[in-house]
């Protein structure tokens, strides 16, 4: 917690005389003890009858020294300026046991959003309209604009919104409209792009400009930009994973897919059976990963030039090939002179092959575990 400059002064309480006072008997030397119980720990406050939670010097004492124990001070206390204030100026949460005629006083929301945005909450209307008040509080967060007044001006919701773009779900509708305000907030934050306006999430420049901060911010655009190639574009290069969401026309076009797997093989994933037929795709997948095999179109995973291409990054590719080319000797060497265990994938003629074999078992001692129980090697 900030500690509070502005300290209130304390009147210290008196000691009596007689220090041999029977403690019980004596109401000065029980005040004296509550007084210096509070100090230590204001929430003492709370095991202590009305006449000390009453008592003006006791709970500002108590307050001081835990904004917090005002909870337990008496209601008139609880509308007491300089209590109020000490108890806020030390813990802005103490605004939760404020008399509510009190969270109108300016001063003392003040002090307690100068420690945290959030004490704006608490804030009545009056405050919530402050200029001064609510710029403090969007300058820690702008989603505190959450609790400003609706009617705010332009100037500090692009300051919320420039503190953090997703301040923008609490401007008013009209600026969700401005496009100004929105352009500011999407470049910062792409995600943005879901409290704009119907309007704004049809224009082009908006959507393009979120979907290149934030590939995701896609799924926020009107449905026609949704199928627009350079926003698509736009949007897989910045995160290939974007390509799932994409309309079937996107994942049609060979140029989008491409793009895509350029961020990476996966997107093959979520090409359309159409693009999985392109020679060239299906090449630029494998070339970068040999995974990428499962998802080609079946003529490719007969394509000899394309599994050897696979298979010499990581024999087990030969699982994916077609069973022609795993009866394919050239093909099945390249594999376990790569990776011994791909045998387990080889065609049953081949996995007696002498020459196979000792390859296989040159790369990987624990082939032989696996043929121990086949028939003898030819």
């Amino acid at each position: 917690m900030k500690e509070n400059k502005h300290k209130p002064s304390i009147r210290p309480l008196p000691v009596p005389s007689d220090p041999t006072t029977v403690f019980y008997n004596n109401a000065d030397v029980l005040r004296v003890e509550c007084f210096q119980l509070v100090s230590a720990k204001g929430r003492n406050l709370k095991r202590m009858d009305s006449a000390f939670t009453e008592d003006e010097d006791i709970v500002l004492a108590a307050v001081t020294q835990d904004g917090c124990a005002l909870e337990f001070a008496a209601k008139e206390l609880q509308r007491n300026k300089k209590i109020v204030f000490a108890a806020v100026s030390q813990n802005w949460w103490a605004l939760q046991y404020v008399a509510e005629e009190m969270k109108s006083d300016k001063d003392i929301i003040r002090a307690g959003v100068s420690q945290s945005w959030r004490a704006l909450y608490y804030a009545t209307d009056n405050s919530k309209r402050d200029k001064e008040i609510v710029l403090s509080a969007v300058n820690q967060e702008g989603r505190a604009l959450e609790y400003a007044d609706k009617n705010i001006d332009t100037e500090i919701v692009m300051i919320a919104v420039a503190q953090n773009a997703a301040a923008l779900e609490f401007a008013s509708g009209e600026l969700n409209a401005d496009k100004k305000v929105v352009l500011n907030a999407v470049t910062r934050d792409g995600l943005a792009l879901e409290f704009a306006s119907e309007e704004l999430q049809n224009d082009r420049d908006i959507v393009l400009a979120a979907v290149k901060q934030t590939a995701i911010a896609l799924v926020f655009a009107a449905k026609k930009l949704m199928a627009d190639k350079e926003i698509v574009i736009a949007a897989v290069v910045q995160n290939w994973r974007v390509l799932e969401y994409t309309c079937k026309k996107s994942r049609d076009d060979p140029d989008i897919v491409l793009a895509a797997i350029n961020g990476s093989w996966r997107s093959m994933e979520f090409a359309s059976q159409k693009i999985r037929r392109i020679e060239y795709i299906v090449k630029a997948a494998v070339n970068q990963n040999w995974q990428a095999l499962r998802y080609a179109d079946k003529q490719y995973r007969k394509n000899r030039e394309i599994v050897i291409s696979a298979v010499n990054q990581n024999g087990l590719a030969l699982q994916y090939a077609h069973k022609k080319l795993q009866k394919d000797k050239g093909v099945v060497l390249a594999a376990v002179n790569q990776k011994g265990l791909a045998i387990f994938y080889v065609d049953e003629k081949l996995k007696r092959d002498r020459e196979v074999v000792l390859a296989a078992i040159k790369n990987d001692g624990r082939v032989l575990q696996y043929l121990v129980h086949n028939l003898s090697v030819t």
